[in-house]
């Protein structure tokens, strides 16, 4: 995963608050993330544990339950994203 940096200082996610949210609250999230230099989407189940910002982008840092690791996910990827709740 490269990550740059924003020197357009683009809108880099639209979800902050929401995942900030699950992540306090320690809920289940449902991100629908497109795949990088593809058209291709892909749904995954994850646990998010940390946000951060790098280069002024924000990464998501989330156990994923369908590939049971923990992945790094820029949020300027994220096209949906859900709430499922259930704690961790």
């Amino acid at each position: 995963m490269a990550i740059g940096q924003n020197y357009n200082n683009d809108r880099t996610s639209n979800h902050l608050s929401s995942l900030q949210l699950a992540l306090t609250n320690f809920e289940v999230t449902k991100i629908v993330y497109q795949k990088p230099d593809s058209e291709e989407t892909s749904t995954r189940a994850v646990e998010p544990f940390a946000l951060f910002n790098t280069h002024e982008n924000w990464l998501l840092v989330a156990y994923c339950r369908l590939r049971q690791n923990s992945q790094g996910v820029p949020t300027g990827s994220n096209q949906k994203l859900e709430v499922l709740g259930g704690k961790i």
